[in-house]
């Protein structure tokens, strides 16, 4: 950020160190109380404090910092920068919204204030501001976003996703009602495609399932759940498996309701909705537990958790895993023993983390690209190491180019990146 070479900075930083206002924090540094950071930081004078703030995150930015911490410097420098600031945001606001949704919220809410209603970014911005609030937690500003982005007239591109999140969010304030009228609405809006348009109706019998309106919503899913309905849209037919699904179950159908869930699951993992895809399996799992197929019920638990995990979502897991305990479900135990160590023990996830370690990603990196918090990474890290029985990254490396063929004695060695944590 400063411009400087390490040899300029090294003798004010031992001299803090010395002096007990730096201390050791892993491979870093850090203030040894927050208190003396925040003491520091304040005596500065304002401009001064605003021109370091937004340097700060310039600097991180080109450095490729976590998303999270760019923004909570450009949040402390004001509007100074504004022009750079509104393009890193819209660049940036999903991966954003996804790790820190509230920081999201803040940081959109200035951007879109700084970059006026004539600039280009202003209808993008306002819908990741809208995506921003929903995943925040506050659907009833979300809705109200909505309705004023949609009254005012929007591009046609944002115009679809600006009714998914009118819909949704009435469906998550408990109106499904509203809902199922705000997805028939948007289905019949012009700027919406056929398969998107689909995709609507398939969500209002969803809506009218909550509604107690089963006849209504099956006759819908039916027509839907066809190869050629919707324009053979994954995502469309999904929603209408899930829905007959729910129909079968309210009937006790259980036998019915399994196929479906399967089938289900599967046409979310095509439409790359891996929440679909963990909701889907663990209904399905928890059937089959009942049904007196416990390895079966397993292997859908550790794919539902496996999907959990690329989303981060630990609350999801702990809330499945409990529900399939209370049928005699534990994804740790198998009909034949699982492997504790090696590379046969890894997760899909925990391999993924892998591949991206021996290409020297950061954490940071691998968490960005994952779209997961760097915590949920160390851990995945951690895990893999201890599966592995190694000790760093630099092995862990080592051992997936021989894993893949590239190690000593098996077409040589190749160049990685400097590994950093």
């Amino acid at each position: 950020m400063l411009g400087r070479g390490v040899g300029d900075v090294l003798g004010p930083v031992m001299e803090a160190v010395e002096a007990g206002v730096l201390t050791g924090a892993g491979e870093q540094l850090a203030f040894r109380h927050d208190l003396i950071r925040r003491v520091l930081h304040d005596a500065q004078p304002r401009s001064v404090r605003v021109t370091v703030h937004q340097e700060a995150g310039r600097a991180l930015a080109e450095a490729g910092a976590p998303v999270e911490r760019i923004a909570e410097h450009l949040l402390n420098s004001g509007t100074a920068g504004g022009a750079w600031m509104v393009a890193w945001t819209a660049r940036s606001a999903g991966p954003l919204t996804a790790r820190a949704p509230q920081l999201a919220v803040d940081l959109l809410r200035r951007s879109v204030a700084l970059a006026g209603p004539d600039d280009p970014l202003a209808g993008p911005l306002r819908l990741h501001l809208t995506v921003a609030l929903m995943c925040a937690g506050r659907s009833r500003e979300a809705e109200e976003h909505a309705r004023q982005a949609l009254a005012r007239g929007t591009e046609p591109a944002l115009e679809p996703a600006l009714h998914w999140i009118l819909a949704q969010s009435l469906f998550l304030r408990g109106r499904p009602d509203l809902a199922a009228r705000a997805a028939e609405t948007a289905r019949a809006a012009p700027a919406v495609p056929p398969a998107e348009a689909a995709r609507f109706h398939a969500f209002a019998s969803v809506c009218l399932v909550s509604m107690g309106r089963a006849d209504e919503a099956e006759a819908i899913a039916e027509r839907l759940r066809g190869p050629d309905a919707g324009g053979g849209d994954a995502a469309a037919t999904a929603f209408a498996l899930q829905t007959l699904a729910i129909v079968r179950l309210l009937g006790f159908r259980y036998e019915q309701a399994l196929e479906l869930l399967l089938e289900a699951a599967e046409r979310y993992e095509e439409a790359v909705r891996p929440l679909g895809v963990a909701q889907s399996s663990c209904e399905a799992a928890e059937l089959l537990a009942r049904a007196g197929d416990p390895d079966r019920a397993r292997d859908l638990l550790r794919r539902a958790v496996d999907r959990y995990q690329q989303l981060g979502a630990a609350w999801d897991i702990r809330r499945d895993e409990a529900r399939m305990r209370a049928v005699g479900i534990r994804r740790g135990h198998h009909g034949e023993p699982q492997a504790g160590s090696g590379w046969d023990s890894l997760t899909a996830s925990q391999l993924t983390v892998a591949s991206y370690v021996a290409q020297g990603l950061s954490n940071p990196e691998i968490a960005a690209r994952m779209f997961v918090s760097r915590r949920t990474t160390q851990t995945h890290v951690s895990h893999i190491l201890a599966r592995l029985g190694l000790s760093s990254r630099v092995e862990l490396a080592a051992a997936h180019a021989r894993r893949q063929g590239r190690g000593p004695g098996r077409g040589g060695t190749r160049p990685v990146r400097r590994l950093r944590s």
